[in-house]
């Protein structure tokens, strides 16, 4: 027999299922009828295994062991706020004895800001659960964080229907507070990276916009002592030299510290002929040393390699900063350098095949120190001499980053009115060979740096370039354009990277010298307009670029738009005759950087003068 129901069909054992289930749930209702009315007080539940009986009073002492083992505290209280009953485990929060909570009131146990809080929580008769987060207050009188959850118990003359469950927030508000201070100082952190490229930026622009008079007044001043015909004007624009001088060196000295406050200086890894370096910086201070009728000698151990790798820019920079002061600062006597290895490594000896750690000490007889100026002598912007000369306290800061950039170590010992020695350690790599391969590479090195400029040109035979300089200010063009024609080259001007293009389509250069920010169109976007042309008609015409842009970004900015060189304003007429000779040369190795194409050069372009 079947019944259909809407297009359902019900067979005759499926309805004897309905029905039998049908009675189950009436009898598991009647069941806990009984049991909630008291009626009942075990319960028999019959299973493939037998039947078992389970009795109340079992189901009572289960959930009591379930209660006292929770992690957090279970509390039944009075309307009031009485504790009637509590687990072991909110004594333990407490470090009370758990005879002596019981019976307290919870509402003395709440830190005083918030017992009003959860006296009003208490008077709340909604059966919903509540929450609230107050500071209990242990033995000792220390705050505890927790969490509150109380819900009332809908039962009648039961003493404690009030249930509470206490959770310890401690450990969550100790991970709450690590995520928070590591969240800050992620904050902090890009704040701060944002405030040292605006920094960043903003010398950067300072250094243009001061770099670019300077580059007429040095220039000019240049030209102006060529031409003077008294003993009295050379010593009028040899003032004018030496301040503009003075002054390129502050805002050198400013960007290198900026650049390595900024952990974003970069050093090169060269080969290095110490006794040339030494010679040139021994050419350079003799003059400021006889000024003030000082004997400066330099003595180097023969067994010193002569060829190391290293930052030879660098290096010198460091000794200029160092033999510079004890210059200044002795108005007698002598200033001593010497180099020689290490100390610690045996005469003779290098510290390995691959290394060689040198000692530099340059020892004075001047003003010394005085031991309450010592501690400070290596900090930011102090002055530790109460005299006659000035600076601006970044010297000897910049020194001492700079060696331990270069993994070395510097130090000094003084005694007021007796002088100064000051003593830098750099290990050095050797070159490929270790020393032995020194003698042969000294030769080659030392011609090929310290050869004079003018010789470079006379070796291009003598060969009239065809230059087009493209300069944005008049006065700068004129400048460059006078130093070109003082070595015989024929020079075409433009104003800007626009006009550059269209000459160079119109006519051949062998060389262009390129400023960086011009009207219409910048320098990185003119280069990369012509490298990409060139790589699909072929060629390659080098472009040196001159800007007063003189921080590591701009440089590389120039490099990546596929210039060849980068030489910085004020231009020192000696690096640019030796730039042309050597880039005309084809000595130099060709930087490998990866050129961009004109349409990503719009991101890079150097921020306008304002």
């Amino acid at each position: 027999m079947t019944k259909k129901y809407q297009n359902s069909t019900i067979t005759r054992q499926q309805q004897l299922e309905h029905a039998n289930l049908h009675a189950r749930l009436e009898e598991a209702e009647a069941t806990l009828r009984a049991i909630r009315s008291g009626e009942v007080d075990a319960l028999v539940v019959s299973t493939e295994h037998g039947e078992r009986i389970f009795t109340l009073e079992g189901a009572d002492y289960s959930f009591r062991i379930l209660i006292e083992n929770m992690s957090e505290g279970a509390l039944t209280l009075t309307e009031e706020g009485v504790i009637v009953y509590a687990n072991k485990c909110f004594a333990e929060l407490l470090k009370r004895p758990l005879e002596k909570v019981i019976g307290s009131s919870l509402i003395e146990l709440v830190a005083p800001g918030g017992q009003q809080v959860f006296q009003q929580l208490l008077q709340e008769e909604d059966g919903k659960r509540r929450l609230a987060m107050l500071d209990l207050v242990d033995s000792n009188g220390t705050l505890i964080p927790a969490q509150f959850s109380l819900i009332n118990l809908q039962m009648e003359g039961v003493l404690g229907n009030i249930c509470v469950v206490v959770t310890d927030l401690t450990e969550h508000k100790r991970i709450e507070a690590v995520i928070n201070a590591e969240r800050l100082a992620r904050v902090k952190s890009e704040e701060s990276e944002r405030a040292n490229l605006a920094k960043s930026r903003f010398l950067a622009n300072m250094s243009h916009e001061i770099r670019t008079p300077m580059n007429i007044i040095i220039g000019m001043a240049n030209l102006a002592y060529e031409s003077a015909h008294s003993q009295e004007q050379k010593e009028y624009i040899n003032m004018i030299r030496d301040s503009a001088g003075s002054l390129l060196t502050l805002i050198n000295d400013i960007l290198d510290f900026s650049k390595i406050e900024a952990e974003g200086l970069e050093l090169a890894q060269m080969p290095v002929n110490l006794s040339s370096l030494m010679d040139k910086l021994m050419l350079f201070l003799n003059p400021q040393a006889g000024n003030k009728d000082l004997k400066l000698t330099c003595s180097i151990d023969d067994n010193i390699p002569r060829i190391v790798l290293g930052d030879p820019f660098r290096l010198q920079q460091v000794l200029l900063n160092l033999v510079g002061n004890a210059i200044k600062f002795t108005i007698k006597g002598e200033v001593a350098i010497n180099l020689r290895l290490d100390e610690k490594v045996e005469k003779g000896e290098l510290v390995s095949k691959d290394v060689a750690s040198v000692r530099f000490v340059i020892r004075d007889t001047g003003i010394g120190i005085s031991p309450d100026q010592m501690d400070q002598l290596f900090d930011v912007f102090v002055q530790c001499h109460s005299h006659n000369e000035v600076g601006t306290g970044l010297g000897l800061p910049i020194s001492k980053n700079l060696v331990e950039l270069m993994g070395g170590s510097i130090g000094f010992e003084s005694k007021e009115n007796y002088g100064s020695t000051f003593y830098f350690t750099i290990p050095f790599s050797l070159p490929e060979g270790g020393n032995a391969a020194n003698k042969d590479k000294e030769s080659k090195l030392a011609t090929f740096r310290i050869q004079p400029s003018d010789q470079l040109c006379e070796k291009d035979n003598n060969r009239e370039l065809n230059i087009l300089l493209v300069e944005d200010k008049p006065m700068n063009r004129k400048l460059a354009k006078i130093y070109l024609e003082k070595k015989g080259h024929n020079v075409s001007t433009a104003s800007n990277g626009k006009e550059a293009l269209e000459m160079h389509k119109a006519r051949k250069f062998d060389l262009i010298l390129m400023d960086i920010h011009m009207p219409l169109m910048d320098g990185l976007e003119a280069t990369s307009h012509i490298r990409a042309a060139e790589a699909k008609e072929g060629g390659h015409i080098p472009i040196i670029a001159i800007t007063a842009y003189a921080m590591q970004e701009d440089k590389d900015k120039c490099l990546q738009a596929g210039m060849d060189y980068y030489i910085s304003k004020p231009i020192d007429i000696e690096e640019l005759y030796y730039t042309l000779a050597r880039v005309m040369e084809k000595k130099m190795d060709k930087p490998m950087q990866q050129i961009l194409p004109p349409e990503d050069m719009q991101e890079m372009k150097v921020t306008p003068d304002i």
